[in-house]
């Protein structure tokens, strides 16, 4: 799912509703087994089978883990059995789901649930996805013995304590980016960035060089999705997935030294009250890539003071002038508000959106 989703149940569950909010994570044994197959889907029997049964193969009932209907029956699946019990589904994310009566929102990925509401309507919850599975329970909450305060969902650690809720990245994946540079006792730099010199650009790299880049340079682009503060650095250096250079293996080298400087970036959500509107912060790097002058936009959408989503992107087309670009990085950021409105109306928040920009000339 999206991660913006994701944000938006914490930061339900910070905001001061009618009672105290709780998040509830559950893990489904066997999950792929629960869904019905839909069309004839046969498979051979292994070696091991009785005497006489050498010419037939089974005909499969219920999904099996590795045919490509097993993910996407899975989810229909979800769907037949959440909405009988008052769920909805949203339109814009279908792997979000929202009963309006007991105003509570869960999200599945997989076979892991996340669900925010108040505690007697996630025990409810719980209840009925144990009539039709077999799951593992966990419930996060600040001030109850009963709960706890700390768990894991979708490789993320999600806490809670007086100042609010966290949200942070899995660790080990900064980690294995600069263990596997050999960076771990390497001094922290402040920046991700830094400017290179223009003849290393014509010096390619070849081989094991080639595949260390790309897996490292993927890694980190998955980490940025937690990390705004290394989200431009990470999308620079897949731009230059194809044929990397002596150039690009610098700019890798640089964001593992930070990244051996700040580890660990957490998300706090600080308890707050309604927000009354979605808040998107845009801003531009005009002509920021010296080899094809385009431009990079950064964007931030903020639900009262929980950050729901950012992004870094390069611009398709070239800007002839700064407030031409960022006119687009203004247009992108109301596409990306429209889509946030949707996901939040169907959570059943129906808030504007406006976008905030420094270019007076855009504006």
């Amino acid at each position: 799912p999206p991660i913006e989703a994701l944000c938006y149940l914490i930061s339900n569950a910070a905001t001061i509703g009618s009672g105290k909010k709780y998040i509830m994570l559950n893990d489904v044994s066997r999950v792929l087994l629960n869904a019905k197959v839909t069309r004839e889907v046969y498979v051979q029997f292994p070696d091991d089978r009785l005497l006489g049964e050498e010419q037939m193969v089974g005909w499969l009932n219920l999904c099996l883990y590795g045919t490509r209907d097993a993910a996407m029956q899975w989810q229909d699946c979800v769907a037949e059995h959440l909405a009988p019990i008052g769920f909805e589904r949203s339109a814009a994310f279908p792997s979000l789901h929202r009963h309006a009566e007991r105003e509570m929102c869960t999200l599945f990925h997989g076979h892991d649930y996340v669900s925010s509401g108040e505690k007697r309507q996630l025990d409810w919850l719980r209840q009925e996805l144990e009539k039709a599975c077999e799951i593992k329970t966990d419930v996060i909450g600040f001030d109850d013995p009963e709960v706890k305060p700390e768990g894991k969902i979708l490789n993320r650690i999600i806490s809670v304590d007086k100042n609010g809720w966290s949200l942070e990245a899995d660790p080990r994946h900064g980690e294995l980016i600069v263990e596997a540079l050999k960076l771990q006792d390497s001094k922290g730099v402040a920046t991700t960035g830094a400017d290179e010199p223009e003849d290393e650009h014509e010096i390619l790299l070849h081989d094991e060089r080639v595949f260390a880049y790309r897996s490292l340079a993927a890694r980190a682009n998955y980490l940025a999705q937690d990390r705004p503060d290394i989200s431009s650095s990470s999308e620079k250096l897949c731009r230059e997935l194809s044929v990397p250079n002596q150039a690009s293996f610098k700019k890798l080298k640089r964001l593992c030294r930070y990244l051996a400087g700040l580890p660990r970036l957490r998300y706090l959500y600080r308890w707050q009250e309604m927000p009354k509107e979605i808040y998107i912060f845009v801003d531009t790097d005009f002509a920021g890539c010296k080899e094809t002058r385009r431009s990079t936009s950064g964007r931030a959408a903020m639900l009262g003071g929980c950050l729901l989503k950012h992004w870094s992107k390069t611009q398709s087309t070239i800007s002839l002038s700064s407030w031409e670009a960022e006119l687009h990085g203004i247009a992108q950021g109301c596409a990306q508000g429209l889509g946030l409105q949707s996901l939040l109306r169907d959570a059943g928040w129906r808030l504007p959106a406006h976008v905030y920009t420094d270019a007076t000339a855009a504006i």
